[in-house]
C-alpha cells in the first residue's frame, strides 16, 4: 500500500508549495548547467611567457614592474649589473663623467656593460685605428660616442673607411684628430659622413690655412649642419674685410673658433663705441 502511496505521487501533479520548491530546484540545475558549459567553452589565451634563464616573465612583468622587479625574476639584482657598469667606466672613465652629468642613462650604461669583454676589445680596435702620432685618447673617443663599445664587425669596418676617407681629407694626423675630436663621424652611414665631409671641404676652403681639425673639434656643430657651417663662412669673410690685409685671420680664427659663431659686424660696431 506504501509503494502504492509513492507511485501514485510521483505521477500526480504538483501542487501548492512542493510545486514550487520543485520547479525552483529545476531552474538551479539549468542555470548551473549553463554556467558550467559556458566555462567549459574555450577562453581567450593570454600571451604565454618568456623562459628566460629557467623563470617565465610575462610581458605585463615587463610592462607593469620596475626593472628591479625585473631583475628579481631573472635571478639577478641591480647591484651585479651596476658592478659591471663600475667595471666598463674603470676601463673608460669618462662614461662615468658623461652619466653624472645626465648626458648617458644608467639603462644604456648597463646595456654595455653586458659584455664588457667585447668592449674592452673595442676600445683596443679603435686604439689600433688612430695614427699613433695624433696622441689619440682611444678610452675618451669611445666615452663620447659610446656606440663604439658595442660596434660589430660591420660598424668596425665603417669606422676605419671614415678615418680613411678624413686622412684623404685633411691629410695625417690632422685626420686623426678631426675624428677623435667629432667621434659620432666613425658611426655614421655613408650619406651622412659624405655630408660631414662635404662641410669640411667648404670650410677649408674659406680658410686654407686654419687647422680645420682643431676648429671642428672645439666647434663640432659646423662640420654637422649646414647652418652653422653658413654663419661661420660670414662670420670668416667679415673678419677677413674688417682686418688689415697681413692679419693672421685663418690663424686668429684657429685660436679663437668662437669667433665663427659671432656677428662680426655688429661686434666690431659695438667695440668700436666702447673704446
Amino acid at each position: 500500500a506504501r509503494m502504492t502511496t509513492m507511485v501514485a505521487s510521483v505521477g500526480a501533479p504538483c501542487v501548492g508549495a512542493r510545486c514550487d520548491g520543485r520547479r525552483a530546484r529545476r531552474r538551479h540545475r539549468t542555470i548551473a548547467s549553463s554556467s558550467s558549459s559556458s566555462s567549459d567553452e574555450p577562453q581567450p589565451q593570454s600571451r604565454p611567457g618568456l623562459n628566460l634563464l629557467g623563470r617565465a616573465v610575462h610581458v605585463s612583468d615587463v610592462l607593469a614592474r620596475r626593472p628591479d622587479d625585473v631583475l628579481e625574476r631573472l635571478a639577478t639584482t641591480s647591484a651585479s649589473y651596476d658592478r659591471d657598469v663600475a667595471r666598463l667606466e674603470t676601463i673608460v672613465p669618462g662614461l662615468a663623467r658623461r652619466r653624472a652629468r645626465g648626458e648617458l642613462s644608467m639603462e644604456r650604461a648597463r646595456a654595455l656593460a653586458r659584455d664588457v669583454k667585447r668592449a674592452s676589445m673595442n676600445v683596443m680596435t679603435v686604439k689600433l685605428m688612430f695614427d699613433e702620432g695624433a696622441g689619440v685618447d682611444a678610452a675618451a673617443v669611445c666615452a663620447a660616442a659610446d656606440g663604439l663599445l658595442d660596434m660589430d664587425a660591420a660598424a668596425a669596418t665603417r669606422a676605419r673607411e671614415a678615418l680613411e676617407g678624413f686622412r684623404a681629407l685633411l691629410g695625417t694626423p690632422s685626420g686623426d684628430v678631426f675624428c677623435a675630436g667629432v667621434p659620432g663621424v666613425l658611426l655614421m652611414e655613408n650619406d651622412a659622413r659624405d655630408g660631414v665631409m662635404r662641410r669640411v671641404r667648404t670650410l677649408r676652403d674659406v680658410l686654407p690655412r686654419a687647422s680645420i681639425a682643431t676648429i671642428c673639434t672645439r666647434r663640432p656643430w659646423i662640420a654637422l649642419d649646414d647652418e652653422a657651417l653658413d654663419i661661420a663662412c660670414v662670420a670668416a669673410e667679415e673678419l677677413r674685410q674688417a682686418m688689415p690685409p697681413d692679419a693672421k685671420v685663418d690663424m686668429m680664427l684657429t685660436d679663437f673658433p668662437n669667433l665663427l659663431n659671432v656677428d662680426i659686424v655688429s661686434l666690431l660696431q659695438d667695440i668700436e663705441r666702447t673704446f
